[in-house]
């Protein structure tokens, strides 16, 4: 027997059969994980070509892929490592740059979701908390520029 429908009325919700409800479900599912595995390698892509132009003292390069990266974040999940591994690489780059309140903004906020998700114990978080020091440091006393170049 073929699905005969019938006509749409104003006051009548519009009703799929099973088997046609069940096929649309798991198309969109297949389609937003496409995406999301899309954006996946959208962010290790941003940001391995962030930490090689970073290492090669190429910051503002860095500086624009890791904001891609971060940019590709707003897609994670809260409790994702991506999102604090995106703002403390930031952190270092800004840091490079000589751009110590943006470094130490992007630090602390890092900072949070590792003690959260690592522990005050970890040692992230004590490199974190260094990092931190030093750009808070260069901050008040206004030096220039932190660079490891």
């Amino acid at each position: 027997m073929k699905f005969q429908p019938k006509p749409l009325s104003a006051k009548m919700p519009l009703r799929l059969p099973t088997h046609v409800a069940i096929r649309l479900v798991l198309l969109v599912v297949t389609v937003n994980s496409g995406w999301l595995l899309a954006s996946d390698r959208s962010w290790e892509t941003a940001m391995s070509a962030g930490e090689v132009t970073y290492e090669q003292c190429n910051f503002l390069a860095a500086e624009s892929y890791l904001r891609k990266a971060a940019d590709q974040t707003m897609t994670f999940e809260l409790s994702d490592a991506r999102l604090w591994q995106t703002l403390d690489a930031l952190a270092q780059v800004y840091g490079g740059e000589g751009k110590y309140e943006r470094a130490e903004e992007a630090e602390r906020r890092a900072l949070i979701m590792e003690k959260v998700w690592l522990g005050s114990e970890h040692p992230m978080v004590a490199s974190s908390l260094d990092h931190l020091g030093c750009c808070t440091w260069r901050t008040r006393a206004g030096t220039r520029k932190l660079s490891p170049c």
